[in-house]
């Protein structure tokens, strides 16, 4: 017995077709319209859940009270005699420049600094996987092997693989060397905007959201004429960023055991701290900061040795001085360090000789063996050395009031 159009009696619906029958035409299209119906359901579902909430104003509050104030570059390399380091926490930054004109120096020398200072470093080369390229130069750059053990985290990235456990460690500092391979190791474009932005949304940001400064390794174009102040590539590599750029310029080439130099130049600053430290140029927006020495000679003086990232202009308040003037005040700063590390040893119950001094003060052997030396037989001593056997012990000498005569 029939119960209605469609159904049977027992309101079992009634088959379309029966058992063994080929769908028609409308049905096999009312399936494709339904998955469609169905993958869109699913996309809209996914778009939803990753759009958290609503947006929200900011509460100005904090800011407007001065709890909340912009950054000031506190981590990698410093301008020596009194600057101020070159990169901002929590900000982008890049270092471009053609090829040996000491990007990787730049790089090296930011990791070597943050690596001294006890704070970790991410090291992301996409163009290597030997280190030991990166730690000669750190080395040369003040670095003791301690302390690139304990603090250095190279990666030589070869495939497409996630940063969350880096990001999980909360890096001080993360460089990125070589940008146009790790852009096409992710299937980012080079020249595309939306190839850069989604570059720095995959890999920069997570990074910079947890309070490390990042530095990008970069190329610039060829013509020198046509490249601008920006990286080889998209411009939105450079208007995107909210650190520094810094443009290296060669003006005498690196090498083995040679003296190498290059001037550097800040193209953009957001927060605008290093502009003050540097020169304008001619170019608006180029604004040279000082001049990058590596000096790798086997006789070169103490006070210059490795990487020194000299000023371009001395502050408002320093006079210009003479080389022989800053070797002065250097060789003065380190035997300032040599005399109070004496003192500290001697003030812990243990003898100081050079390789204990030099284990405190962090610097060449050599150079605290000069110091020593200085501040024992300079014009007026301020160490007596007493040798036994072939070890020189220091020590400050004793106020002739002080001295018992038998």
């Amino acid at each position: 017995m029939n119960g209605g159009p469609g159904v049977f009696g027992d309101g079992t619906p009634i088959p379309d077709r029966a058992p063994g029958d080929q769908p028609g035409h409308a049905e096999l299209v009312a399936r494709e319209l339904g998955r469609i119906r169905a993958r869109d359901e699913a996309v809209a579902l996914a778009e939803a859940a990753r759009m958290a909430g609503e947006h929200e104003p900011l509460v100005l509050g904090p800011y407007l009270a001065g709890a909340v104030k912009a950054p000031e570059p506190a981590r990698g390399l410093r301008i020596a005699h009194g600057g101020p380091r070159v990169l901002y926490p929590g900000k982008e930054h890049a270092v471009i420049g053609e090829m040996e004109s000491g990007k990787g120096w730049f790089a090296a020398a930011c990791a070597a600094a943050e690596c001294r200072a006890g704070r970790v470093t991410v090291y992301l080369h996409f163009e290597e996987i030997d280190p030991t390229g990166l730690i000669d130069q750190m080395r040369m750059c003040g670095a003791h092997d301690e302390e690139i053990a304990d603090y250095l985290l190279f990666v030589g990235v070869e495939e497409r693989r996630g940063m969350g456990k880096l990001v999980a460690l909360h890096p001080d500092l993360v460089i990125i060397d070589g940008v146009n391979e790790a852009m096409s190791l992710y299937g980012h474009k080079v020249r595309e905007e939306d190839g850069a932005a989604n570059f720095r949304r995959e890999v920069v940001k997570p990074f910079t959201a947890v309070g490390a400064a990042v530095l990008s390794a970069d190329h610039v174009a060829k013509d020198s004429e046509t490249r601008g102040r920006y990286a080889l590539g998209s411009v939105h590599k450079g208007n995107a960023l909210n650190g520094a750029m810094f443009l290296l310029e060669t003006v005498q080439p690196f090498g083995r055991l040679a003296r190498g130099m290059s001037r550097v130049y800040v193209t953009k600053d957001r927060p605008g701290h290093l502009r003050t430290a540097g020169v304008p140029t001619r170019l608006p927006g180029k604004t040279w900061i000082g001049d990058m020495v590596v000096d790798a000679r086997l006789d070169a003086p103490p006070e210059a040795a490795g990487l020194v990232l000299y000023p371009a202009r001395p502050a408002p308040d320093r006079p210009v001085l003479t080389p022989e003037e800053r070797a002065e005040i250097a060789r003065q700063e380190l035997d300032d360090q040599v005399f109070a590390a004496v003192l500290s040893i001697i003030d812990h119950g243990q003898e100081a000789n050079v390789n204990r001094v030099t284990a405190v003060v962090k610097r060449r052997k050599t150079h605290v063996s000069e110091s020593l030396v200085r501040l024992a037989y300079g014009l007026e001593p301020r160490l007596t050395e007493t040798k036994i056997g072939q070890l020189k012990i220091y020590a400050k000498p004793v106020p002739a009031d002080d001295v018992v005569l038998d």
